[in-house]
């Protein structure tokens, strides 16, 4: 993946803009889940300073986010992977910016 330069390697931790955490935490309806959206303001930051792609399986914060990603611009070009969304075939396809995966239209799914 270092020779295919598909991992970014950051100095320092990355920071989210100045008021843009307060700004997410303004769109949580419930502490849990303003609680939820601080635990992982991290991959918004480390998304944000590198290639805007977050994969991780936390699909409840991946809601939140997109519900904020409505009234915070800077998350709406956030792409967003599940890994038990064919994650393994997007990499394989070159692991592209596809707009129905950024955080601005995702739809959660109707709980089966």
């Amino acid at each position: 993946m270092m020779g295919r330069r598909k991992i970014v390697l950051l100095r320092d931790e990355p920071d989210l803009p100045a008021d843009m955490a307060d700004r997410i935490s303004a769109t949580a309806g419930k502490s849990d889940e303003r609680r939820a959206m601080a635990k992982d303001l991290l991959l918004l930051g480390a998304a944000l300073a590198t290639d805007k792609t977050v994969v991780s399986g936390d699909s409840t914060v991946r809601a939140l986010f997109a519900r904020a990603a409505a009234t915070v611009r800077e998350l709406r070009g956030i792409v967003w992977v599940h890994p038990a969304e064919d994650a393994a075939g997007w990499v394989a396809a070159g692991a592209r910016a596809e707009a129905g995966r950024r955080l601005a239209v995702y739809v959660q799914p109707e709980p089966q």
